[in-house]
């Protein structure tokens, strides 16, 4: 029996060749998008589940009022929580020598590395993944070690864990075990092992692992001393627990904990919190990330349009099949004449919608593999055809609900049609015709919806990237300056001057546009010390503001001819402080100050970190200029009251980047004779420069692939509806053949036949854009309110959508519009 009905469907497939390849194009379709959204998402909820004990591993986070919280703590924590909490069984904490705001490596958080062998040429890179750890991390983490013993590996200073991509890039095929490399041309350290490649599904990766001890040593403090500071060094702290549910415990105790050990200000704006490890990637949106983390609203949006695709799939599957209603009506009334009962002859139509189903999934396994490569450098994954038992069971999942879904109303429908109607000749009119419309209604909403809100998103990213910042941001090259040729910037300034093709060079803390800088304590007139009240900081050169064309409001900038350096002195003989060191201030500041521009000129400031009531930075000084605001930071967080100080080159902390402005013309030959600068002043020192304004530009490239992913996939649903249409014109005109027949033969034009047959269906597609668009404008709206500048969304833009949408059905139904319209009507009432 089972044969017979997979024959019947075979010869169904090969007699209606062209509506079945439409369904299985439509089918396929669906079935990629799925497949494609199952590895993503399969994917994003894979992060950090190899670690075999994942379920019961935390990380300590800072909940903050007001704020999205911070997922650092400072380098006592692990002490303190070890000593506190009996629950937690190890502790481990990282210092990420990378990015602080994981979206650009900030001032101090890169490190020179090189290699020397047998008296050549140094290897040498300016490395961004390398992790300070304790010797626990193996007891808490699973990294799978190729060679050397995780016992052994981190115990002693000048020790390094190195991947197995980092040893080929310095040591290519030769032995890494007992090599030496140099950490900023100073400070030795020998490779005792070597690791896999850190799996992609991690929420940290690394290329570099050294001891503490290590990062004391460059720090030059005791291998064996202690950490005793709720801000310094920043680490990202993990505990492994006995079980799962003391986190709940160890949470409630948090608050009365942390009194013990700090301030009772600190104490109630800084708590503790513990985070499950299995939720950073997709659920955590904390600053100071160790990488930048995935989205669950991505995952959810992504899934909800791979389904809808999947759905609009299936609906053409059950438009085309009722559609050919009208060529199947006496072939089931035969079958049920001579004794074909309704149930078998529902159960051939979801033989055939099973046979369609499974020729689609193998097309689209195969579409898949073909697509991966471009998905992957879209959504920067790294995704692949899974292997494993979830994968294909959701896999063959989605094809039983599919064929169920796709063949369901057409086995219903027309397995109930009467026998005796159909073998008199009584012509078939189809039943639900309204819902067929619906349906085709329902698709071009959710494909006009994604159409309108990827014009948006388009739109957004390039307000973003074209957005006047407030300073000059095209021809200036960004140089990284390491902490090992910070005190030779000033030779390397005035050398890169004495090219005519520089304008100007200036050195900065961070970056103008990305790195807003950083927050420390802020005294002034009239403030309220009980709110504890923070500002951003950011070191810069005499000509940083005159190199950008930054606008002066009040007073003047720095100057040589004043002594805005102050003068420096050591707290504690440790730690910087500075008096009489002059600032400048944006317009923010000055309203953060309640002061006027004019009015904050030589008014008095003092900058401060404390700890529970002891310093450990000061520095004071008066105003001496306001600038306009300008973009400190990207255009996701508004404009940050910001004070600018001179910087000293020879504080490691303050200089990170020499920005140099080059004049138009050949950028090439430029860059080479700022390279050979380079390597006169600074020797082997390695060489990073990129261009600022690229930079700028990179840090919106989740808003973009967003964009992106959402036009693809309006882009597929607008193809699935088209064949929805394309389904339903092809009913219609089945239907309403005779009848046209009989128009021409009363003088009928084409023309008015073709107006008459596409009139209904765009019909259909103008309903579905009154419903769309106002659906599209609500959904942009939430979208666009968390960015404090964005784009508008105006008359063109829906006027546009509305066109297009109206054109691509036009060309779809004309096909079948023009095809009945030049029919010879002979033929049409050849059997009247």
């Amino acid at each position: 029996m089972i044969k017979n009905y997979v024959l019947v469907a075979w010869r169904s497939f090969l007699r209606q060749r062209e509506y079945s390849v439409l369904n299985v194009v439509g089918l396929t379709i669906g079935f990629t998008s799925c497949m494609i959204i199952m590895l993503y998402v399969i994917n994003e909820r894979s992060f950090d589940r190899f670690h075999s004990k994942a379920d019961r591993i935390f990380r300590v986070v800072q909940n903050l009022p007001a704020n999205q919280g911070w997922a650092w703590t400072g380098g006592v924590m692990p002490s303190l929580v070890k000593s506190e909490f009996k629950e937690v069984k190890k502790v481990v904490s990282i210092h990420c020598a990378t990015s602080w705001n994981a979206k650009r490596a900030n001032a101090q958080s890169y490190t020179y590395v090189s290699y020397e062998k047998d008296n050549q040429e140094a290897v040498a890179f300016e490395e961004t993944k390398i992790f300070y750890t304790d010797p626990e991390f193996f007891d808490v983490f699973d990294f799978e070690f190729i060679k050397g013993s995780p016992g052994t590996a981190l115990k002693e200073s000048g020790q390094v864990l190195i991947t197995e991509s980092t040893a080929k890039r310095y040591f290519g095929s030769d032995d890494p075990i007992g090599k030496t490399l140099k950490l900023d041309n100073f400070l030795p350290v020998t490779v005792t092992g070597v690791l896999k490649d850190v799996p992609y599904n991690s929420h940290f990766r690394f290329d570099f692992l050294c001891s503490f001890a290590t990062f004391k040593a460059l720090q030059k403090m005791p291998t064996t001393s202690e950490f005793t500071s709720h801000w310094w060094p920043v680490v990202w702290t993990y505990v492994l627990l006995d079980k799962p549910e003391s986190a709940e415990k160890i949470n409630a105790a948090f608050p009365e904990v942390i009194r013990k050990h700090r301030s009772a200000e600190e104490a109630k704006l800084f708590v503790p919190h513990l985070q499950p490890l299995t939720s950073i990637h997709l659920f955590s949106d904390l600053q100071n990330e160790i990488n930048p983390n995935g989205s669950i609203t991505n995952v959810y949006i992504f899934t909800t349009v791979a389904i809808f695709s999947l759905v609009l799939a299936c609906i053409n599957f059950m438009n085309l099949a009722t559609a050919r209603a009208v060529k199947r009506a006496k072939e089931i009334g035969v079958r049920k004449s001579i004794g074909g009962q309704r149930k078998q002859i529902a159960l051939q139509f979801f033989y055939e919608s099973a046979l369609l189903n499974v020729m689609a999934f193998a097309f689209a396994i195969v579409l898949t593999e073909i697509l991966l490569p471009l998905v992957n450098l879209l959504l920067h994954q790294q995704l692949a055809l899974g292997d494993g038992l979830l994968w294909w069971g959701l896999a063959a999942g989605i094809v039983m609900v599919s064929t169920l879904l796709s063949g369901s109303y057409p086995a219903l429908y027309l397995s109930s049609m009467k026998p005796s109607a159909v073998l008199k000749g009584i012509q078939v009119q189809g039943g639900g015709a309204g819902l067929r419309r619906g349906l085709v209604v329902f698709q071009f909403v959710l494909s006009v919806t994604l159409l309108f809100c990827t014009a948006v998103a388009w739109f957004q990213v390039n307000f973003l990237k074209g957005s006047n910042l407030g300073f000059e941001q095209h021809r200036v090259v960004a140089v990284r300056t390491g902490p090992s040729v910070t005190d030779r910037y000033s030779v390397l300034r005035d050398k890169l001057l004495q090219d005519k093709n520089i304008e100007s060079v200036t050195g900065v803390s961070d970056l103008p546009g990305i790195d807003p800088g950083w927050g420390p304590q802020v005294e002034f007139e009239g403030y309220n010390p009980q709110e504890f009240p923070f500002i951003f900081q950011q070191f810069v050169d005499y000509d940083f503001f005159s190199s950008l064309n930054i606008s002066l409001l009040e007073g003047r900038t720095f100057s040589r001819e004043f002594s805005d350096e102050g003068k420096s002195s050591l707290l504690r003989n440790q730690f910087p402080a500075h008096e009489g060191r002059n600032f400048v201030i944006n317009e923010s500041a000055a309203r953060f100050f309640g002061k006027t521009p004019a009015a904050a000129i030589g008014m008095p400031l003092r900058l401060f970190t404390e700890e529970n009531g002891e310093l450990f930075s000061e520095t004071k000084g008066m105003i001496v200029g306001v600038v306009k605001d300008f973009h400190t930071a990207d255009l996701h967080s508004p404009i940050r009251p910001t004070v600018f100080t001179l910087l000293n080159p020879n504080e490691n902390a303050e200089l990170s980047y020499a920005l140099i402005k080059i004049a138009p013309g050949n950028f090439s030959t430029t860059l080479d004779a700022i390279k050979k600068s380079w390597r006169d002043v600074n020797g082997n020192a390695a060489f990073e420069f990129s261009f600022l304004d690229e930079d700028i530009n990179k840090q919106y490239w989740q808003d973009q692939q967003l964009g992106d992913v959402v036009g693809v996939f309006a882009g597929i649903t607008l193809l699935i509806s088209c064949l929805g249409l394309f389904g339903l014109s092809a009913y219609t005109t089945e239907v309403r053949t005779k009848e046209i027949g009989v128009r021409k033969v009363l003088g009928a034009s084409e023309q008015s036949i073709v107006k008459l047959l596409s009139r209904e269906y765009l019909a259909l597609v103008m309903w579905a854009i009154v419903i769309a668009l106002p659906l599209g404008w609500w959904i942009m709206t939430q979208w666009l309110a968390k960015f404090p500048y964005h784009t508008s969304m105006k008359i063109g833009l829906f006027l546009s959508v509305s066109a297009l949408a109206v054109g691509i059905a036009l060309v779809t139904v004309s096909f079948q519009s023009i095809k009945a319209a030049t029919l010879n009507p002979v033929k049409a009432l050849r059997n009247e």
